[in-house]
């Protein structure tokens, strides 16, 4: 029983053919590739974000080695410290406070910056002194020492006690000391 298809019937299969086609094209050619297209416009934003980043931060060693050279070109920079310098700090702490006429030293406990590798050892100092003088020059030496320092929390009081005065100076002091 064979019958023949009427035009009607030949252009609906032809119509269903084309679109049969056009739809198979969209999903197994065109979708893929722009799929594709859109990974690959992606993966290259990201490659650009990170030669940028990379390029800043070529940038920023560049610029921190110039210091470097700076300060190596200035002079014999000071290096920090390797951990437990307590020994010789005390050492020196000694020899830099006895121009005062007392002193007392009190140790914070020994704590790490943010990054793990520099140690604080903070220290709140108290001394007492015959002039004016004597208590900047004390001040100078422990600014000017060769182990790394930041002074903070200063308080300078004169008391005037009868033919005699005294300058007494609270300060707090925080040597920095290398991780290994």
């Amino acid at each position: 029983m064979k019958r023949a298809f009427t035009t009607r019937e030949k252009v609906m299969l032809l119509v269903l053919t084309v679109l049969l086609i056009v739809i198979a094209y969209f999903k197994l050619i065109l979708e893929p590739i722009n799929n594709s297209i859109d990974e690959y416009q992606s993966e290259t934003a990201a490659e650009q974000d990170e030669i940028l980043q990379n390029t800043e931060l070529l940038t920023r060693m560049n610029q921190m080695q110039k210091e470097l050279e700076e300060i190596y070109a200035a002079g014999d920079p000071t290096p920090i410290p390797n951990y437990d310098n307590s020994g010789k700090l005390l050492v020196e702490l000694n020899s830099i406070l006895s121009a005062s006429v007392d002193y007392s030293l009190d140790f914070g406990q020994v704590s790490a910056l943010n990054d793990g590798y520099i140690m604080c050892r903070p220290i709140n100092m108290a001394f007492t002194t015959n002039t004016y003088a004597e208590t900047r020059a004390i001040i100078d030496a422990l600014h000017n020492s060769d182990f790394t320092n930041q002074i903070s929390d200063i308080s300078v009081q004169f008391e005037n006690s009868g033919s005699s005065g005294n300058v007494q100076v609270n300060l707090y002091i925080t040597y920095f000391e290398l991780q290994k």
